[in-house]
């Protein structure tokens, strides 16, 4: 008789768990995007790190990602002037606000972690390397 009454409150706990591990997976599965969109930042960042080293190397930005180490599938990249550049990507997810749809980021860096959704650019700025001032033979008068 014990074995009848407690049916039902098997089949409470086996609908709790099957809805509450339900709702686990939906909300994991809700994250996979924001996952990726924080991977794809992190890529940014790196190639932002990898652009800086080339100038230190070569003394100019390089013409195009391929000469920078890295992961760069799935962006874009172009030139402003000597010293400034644009990386651009595609975001599935927007960290921003609601009522905030510009940002801006500090100059040497990237901070992809704000962007929007969609196709989004960023742009960044490198450090010359300092040169050495070449020094002329002074010719008296």
């Amino acid at each position: 008789m014990a074995t009848s009454n407690m049916k039902p409150y098997y089949l409470a706990m086996a609908l709790i768990i099957m809805v509450g591990g339900g709702a686990v997976v939906a909300e994991t599965q809700l994250n996979i995007p924001a996952r990726a969109d924080e991977a794809l930042a992190l890529r940014l960042d790196n190639i932002n790190v990898a652009l800086q080293t080339y100038v230190n190397d070569h003394d100019q930005l390089p013409t195009s990602l391929d000469r920078v180490s890295g992961d760069h599938t799935g962006l874009s990249y172009h030139t402003v002037n000597a010293t400034d550049f644009q990386l651009c990507a595609t975001f599935a997810t927007s960290t921003l606000p609601s009522n905030q749809s510009a940002h801006s980021s500090p100059i040497g860096s990237i901070n992809a972690v704000e962007h929007g959704r969609g196709y989004q650019c960023f742009t960044g700025r490198v450090y010359l390397p300092y040169s050495t001032p070449t020094i002329l033979p002074v010719h008296p008068l």
